[in-house]
């Protein structure tokens, strides 16, 4: 695996008018309520102070299937994000662990696959996806993906051939003024491939590399 750095309706009662970070607050226990009181989700951490450093991880469940003829191959990942927000940050000496519904209050990092052809958040029971915070202010967001991405492969020697597929992960809107992405652990950031069976393959090894991408948006 690489790494790539870069309805509506109405009803009538006056409580559906509070904003609805404040309705969700009223349920919230008080810790929360105090670090929400006031965040504004639209704006990155450190945002006029340098970019946000995000690391990053996986765990690779499975990998279904490899598809020579439309080359590609869909795997179902555990994708884990690590970063600081100041705004977060709270006494004690414990972390909380939050519902994943509660995300959506919450400034999170616009990562996206660059070659995925389709993906999907799994949803049952709820959506899959997990989001902690940390004394410090460090949160730990959580998620469970199944993907198929593209991997241009050289069939000249098949059925004996050997393939190297990327899973490559950029920032869609950022640049690296704003955000820089890393991995946690070096070549240990990704696991499980040396436990997976596959019916017509074997994986021999996999590495990490982090990279900059140019386009005209920025870095």
């Amino acid at each position: 695996c690489s790494f790539k750095t870069s309805s509506l309706f109405f009803i009538p009662f006056r409580s559906m008018q509070i904003p609805e970070a404040e309705g969700k607050g009223e349920i919230l226990p008080p810790t929360i309520q105090k670090i929400i009181k006031g965040y504004n989700k639209y704006l990155r951490p450190f945002f006029d102070n340098g970019p946000v450093s995000v690391g990053m991880s996986l765990d690779i469940a499975s990998i279904d299937t490899i598809s020579e003829i439309n080359m590609d191959y869909t795997a179902t990942i555990f994708l884990r994000q690590r970063w600081t927000d100041e705004r977060l940050c709270f006494d004690g000496n414990k972390s909380l662990s939050l519902d994943g519904r509660l995300v959506e209050m919450l400034w999170v990092p616009d990562t996206f696959i660059v070659d995925s052809k389709k993906s999907f958040l799994h949803d049952i029971t709820v959506e899959n996806r997990l989001i902690r915070i940390y004394p410090n202010g460090t949160v730990l967001y959580a998620l469970r993906i199944t993907t198929t991405v593209a991997c241009s492969m050289d069939l000249t020697k098949y059925p004996m051939d050997k393939q190297m597929c990327t899973l490559q992960l950029e920032s869609w809107g950022y640049n690296i003024n704003d955000v820089m992405f890393y991995w946690t652990r070096g070549n240990d950031s990704v696991r499980g491939l040396d436990t997976l069976q596959l019916a017509q393959y074997t994986v021999e090894d996999h590495f990490t590399s982090v990279s900059e991408a140019v386009y005209e948006t920025g870095k």
